[in-house]
Order: structure tokens, then sequence, then C-alpha cells
């Protein structure tokens, strides 16, 4: 004998709502571009960065998100800044996933407010130092190559300035040589190569990518910043260190060590986003450059001899404007 069968009962209508919000919410990118707002508004340009996916793309999720009323956005001019409208929402979906997330929550009142009292759509980044070593140790650990910005299959515009620079069998350092292939190409062309990134795990893939090539060349883990002594080079290279040190008392030591590694006659080759190029890369701010104001920050111990931009068209197609410096060391001051 059964017992009485009972009539399901048709969800609510607000259930049914809550269920489509959060299927709305379930997706990598959305979280992400979350994450990203909920430390304060952006437009999309800027979430781009943050979460290096195709401007398309991040238009679509948000489009998405706004449909849902989850997001909104308020217009300065051409731009549209977008910011969490429904906080405790999303706030409540961050503690359930992460409770350490250090969220800034804030209504659309007072997104204008503030932007209002400032005079800009936009909230600054924050400004809560990062730990460099863990970002980097992190992004490396997480993603793939073809998922970060700055990858590059081969890295011609930095070999085209670093081979003429170089005597025969010179020493050259990569400053900053994440995953790139550029220690091995110089190591096969005969140069003595010495490879330094703050992270570990880049190092790892760096040497992974160029096989047995990488016995061959010298690898330190450590922040370029922190570090008194890595020896002397003929040739000093950087793509994309420099730029992310925002802190003057940062850049004047890595001047201070590039003055101390590459003696008089030798080379600096830097490579930094444009005045055009990015204000942020990989969640983090930048200070971008002309040659001016590059040469200035090496100066007088180093001095310009060329420059030039240079477009580098990331993974998913976004193009970024980098400039190219050559400097000479030409004093003995450091």
């Amino acid at each position: 004998m059964t017992g009485p069968r009972t009539t399901p009962v048709p969800a609510s209508l607000e259930l049914r709502s809550a269920a489509e919000t959060l299927r709305t919410m379930a997706h990598p990118t959305r979280l992400a571009i979350l994450r990203e707002l909920s430390r304060g508004p952006k437009c999309v340009t800027d979430i781009q960065d943050l979460v290096e996916v195709a401007q398309a793309n991040v238009s679509q999720h948000l489009s998405a998100l706004r449909r849902e009323k989850i997001v909104d956005y308020h217009e300065d001019g051409k731009l549209r800044c977008y910011y969490i409208a429904r906080p405790q929402l999303v706030k409540r979906l961050f503690i359930l996933i992460d409770d350490d997330h250090p969220a800034i929550w804030q209504s659309a009142e007072q997104v204008r407010r503030r932007a209002q009292r400032r005079g800009a759509a936009i909230a600054p980044a924050s400004a809560e130092p990062v730990d460099r070593t863990a970002h980097w140790q992190h992004v490396y650990t997480t993603k793939a190559d073809p998922e970060t910005s700055w990858f590059q299959e081969e890295p011609k515009p930095s070999l085209d300035l670093v081979r003429p620079l170089a005597p025969k069998g010179g020493r050259i350092i990569d400053v900053g040589g994440g995953a790139s292939v550029l220690g091995g190409r110089l190591v096969a062309e005969g140069f003595d190569v010495t490879v330094l990134d703050i992270s570990a795990a880049a190092i790892k893939r760096a040497k992974a990518r160029i096989g047995a090539l990488a016995r061959r060349a010298h690898w330190i883990v450590g922040d370029v910043t922190k570090i008194s002594d890595i020896g002397t080079f003929d040739v000093w290279h950087d793509r994309a260190v420099f730029h992310f040190l925002v802190d003057a008392a940062d850049r004047r030591k890595y001047v201070a060590l590039a003055s101390r590694s590459v003696p008089r006659g030798g080379h600096l080759v830097i490579a930094t986003f444009a005045r055009t190029g990015p204000e942020q890369c990989s969640g983090l701010a930048v200070e971008r450059y002309d040659a001016k104001k590059l040469a200035a920050a090496f100066g007088p111990t180093f001095t310009l001899v060329t420059s030039h931009e240079e477009t580098h068209v990331t993974p998913w197609g976004k193009p970024q404007v980098f400039l190219f410096a050559v400097m000479r060391r030409t004093s003995k001051r450091s």
C-alpha cells in the first residue's frame, strides 16, 4: 500500500528569478568581472586589461550581467563606467567562494558622488601595497602562455635590438624574462645569457620552452628592486618590468642596480608601455613613458641612443603600444 500522493509545488516567481540570476553569474569570466568591479567602477577597456579577455567578450558579459541588474553604468562623455548595482548580492556571492576577498562595496549613488568629488568617472586603483612575488607566482601557476597579454611566440623586436649591441660571446641579462624564449635564442647564438625573474614558476616554464638550451643559461629568481649584486653585463634587456614600478623608490633601486651591473660602454634595452599604452596590466597599475621621460629616469648614468614605438598585439587581438629604448652607459655615477 502506498502513501498519499503529493502534488509538486511549482517554484515561485521569486525562486525562478533567483535561479536565473545565479545562472547569469555562474561563469568564470563574469565572476572575474564582478571581482574587479567590486574593487571600484571601471570602464570596458580597464576591465578587459584586468581579466585579459577580448573587448567584445567583455561587453557581452557585461550586457548579460546588466540584464539581470547585477551591474549598471553611468556615462562620462564617451566612456561607460560600470559598477556593482546589487552590492549585497555580489558581496554574499564572494563570501561563499572567498571570504578573504578585499572588496569595496559601493551603491550607485556612492559611485556617482565619488566620481563627482574626484572629477572622474572611474575610481582609482587600490593604493594597498602589492606582494609582487606572490602576484607573479600566481599568474604563472594559473595561466597558460596564450592567456597572458605579453606573450610572444618569438621575441623579434628584442632580438633585433640586443644582437648588434653585444660583442661576440658577450654577457646579456634578460630582466623579467618570464616564460620568454629570448634567453634560449641568444644562447643558441653563442651569447652568455642570464635570465632573472621574480617568479620561480615563470623560470621553470621558460626552461621548459627552450629545452636543452636551458642548461647553458644562468637563472636567477628574485625581485630586481631587492637584489644587490647580479654581476656585470654588456647588455641589460627588460621588456615590461620597469613600467610596473609605480613607486619612485623602486625605480631608483632598479636604476641603481642597472648602474652597478652595466659598465661604462654597455647598453640597456628597455621596453615599457608608451604614453598611449594601457594604464594597467595583469591587474596592476603601470607607469607609461615617452622617450624623454624614460631617459630622465636613467640619467645621467645612461644616455638615450635611440627609441621607437612598436605595437604588440595580445593573443586575443588587442593592440598595445610599447616604447623601446636603447641607452648607453656613459657616466661613472650610479
